[in-house]
C-alpha cells in the first residue's frame, strides 16, 4: 500500500478503486460551468447511437427504407448497453437485422446483439468491448420520481448526444408504469437515452407517445436493474466519475482511505470537490463517536482519512463512500440545476 507522501505523487497505476461522484456544494456560475462541462463531456462519450438495418433494404410507396431504425443507448459496462426495445421492431419483411452502436469518439463503431428485453427496455451485448477510455453510466439502486433531472438523446441521424433539463413525473399517474417527462419535446432517434438524477441513471427515455403526442415518457430504472440482475450484468469496470477512493498505509499504523480527483477535472472544481468531501466527512465525524479521532488532511486534488493513534480499527471504504457521496451529490446537483434553469 501507499504512504501519504507516495499517494500524493502517485500516478494511476492499476489501483483497484471504488469510484463515486463527489462535487462542490456552493458553486458560483464559474464552478457551475465547470460542472456542466464535466457532465456533458463525460456522459456524451458514453451515450451511443444505435442503428438497426439489414443487407436487403425494403422500400415502401414513399421510397423509404422500412428496414432501418435509429435510437439512443448508453453504456452500463465495457460491453453492455441499454436502449429502447421498440427501436428493433421492424417490418416482418426485414430479415436478419444488423445492430450497430457508435459513440462520438472515433474507433467506437461496434456490432451488437439483443440479449433480453423487459417492457420497453432492451439489453444489448456489444460484441467487442470498447476501449478503456470509455466509462459506464452508473444505474441508481432505487427509483426516483417527482424530481428534476437531465436526459440525453441523439436525434435523427446525428452522432452527438444532447443534454436537456427535464422534470421527472410522479410514480402514480394515468400512464403508469411509464413516468411522464416534461417538457415533452423529444425527437425521433432519442428513444433509449439515459435519464440522469444526481449523476446516476434513474430511467430511460421512451420519446413521444403516438397516442398522446403532448407527452414523453421514461421507463424507470427498476426495469433496467431487473434486466441486469436477470442476465448477471453489473456496473463494473470504469465508471463515469471524477473521483476515486484508494487505500494507503496510515502513519499511525493500519490503513487509511484516500480520495483522489481523476484527470480531466478543472483545478477549481477539483479543489471544491476535496473541500466539500472533507466538510461532509467532518460533519459525520462530529456526530459519530467511532469517528471522533479521524485525521483528515488534503492537497489540491487528494483527501486523506486515517485513524488517530489510539484507535487501531480499520476504516471501511464503503462506509466512507456512504458518508460522503449522498450529501455531496445532492448539494451539487441542486445547485447545478438551479443555475441551468
Amino acid at each position: 500500500m501507499l504512504t501519504c507522501d507516495e499517494a500524493v505523487k502517485m500516478q494511476r497505476r492499476g489501483i483497484i478503486c471504488l469510484l463515486f461522484f463527489s462535487y462542490l456544494s456552493t458553486a458560483s456560475d464559474a464552478f457551475g460551468s465547470d460542472v456542466d462541462d464535466l457532465i456533458r463531456s463525460t456522459y456524451r462519450n458514453s451515450v451511443l447511437k444505435v442503428k438497426v438495418s439489414n443487407n436487403l433494404p425494403v422500400f415502401n410507396d414513399k421510397n423509404e427504407n422500412i428496414c432501418r431504425s435509429e435510437g439512443t443507448g448508453f453504456l452500463i459496462s465495457s460491453n453492455y448497453a441499454i436502449t429502447a426495445a421498440h427501436v428493433f421492431k421492424l417490418n416482418n419483411k426485414c430479415l436478419n437485422p444488423i445492430i450497430t452502436v457508435n459513440s462520438r469518439l472515433p474507433g467506437s463503431l461496434r456490432l451488437a446483439e439483443i440479449i433480453d428485453s423487459y417492457n420497453d427496455v432492451a439489453l444489448l451485448k456489444i460484441k467487442e468491448p470498447l476501449p478503456s477510455r470509455f466509462c459506464a453510466l452508473r444505474v441508481l439502486s432505487s427509483d426516483v420520481y417527482a424530481s428534476k433531472g437531465l436526459r440525453f438523446g441523439i436525434p435523427h441521424d446525428l452522432q452527438d448526444a444532447m443534454a436537456v433539463p427535464i422534470d421527472i413525473g410522479e410514480k402514480d399517474n394515468e400512464f403508469a408504469p411509464s413516468v411522464v417527462l416534461t417538457p415533452p419535446f423529444t425527437e425521433p432517434g432519442e428513444s433509449g437515452g439515459p435519464v440522469i438524477y444526481q449523476f446516476n441513471v434513474v430511467g430511460m427515455t421512451r420519446a413521444k407517445s403516438e397516442t398522446h403526442p403532448g407527452y414523453s415518457f421514461m421507463e424507470a430504472a427498476g426495469n433496467i436493474r431487473f434486466l441486469m440482475r436477470k442476465n448477471g450484468v453489473k456496473n463494473d469496470g470504469k465508471t463515469c466519475n471524477p473521483a476515486e477512493l484508494f487505500m494507503f498505509d496510515a502513519e499511525a499504523g493500519g490503513s487509511g482511505v484516500g480520495l483522489q480527483v481523476t484527470d480531466g477535472v478543472s483545478e477549481r472544481l477539483s479543489s471544491k470537490i476535496i473541500e466539500d468531501a472533507a466538510s461532509a466527512l467532518a460533519q459525520s465525524a462530529a456526530s459519530d463517536p467511532n469517528n471522533k479521532d479521524l485525521i483528515i488532511s488534503k492537497t489540491a486534488d487528494t483527501l486523506f482519512i486515517q485513524r488517530g493513534t489510539a484507535n487501531k480499527s480499520e476504516l471501511d471504504p464503503s462506509k466512507i463512500e456512504q458518508t460522503i457521496t449522498p450529501q455531496v451529490e445532492k448539494s451539487i446537483w441542486d445547485d447545478y440545476l438551479n443555475q441551468n434553469r
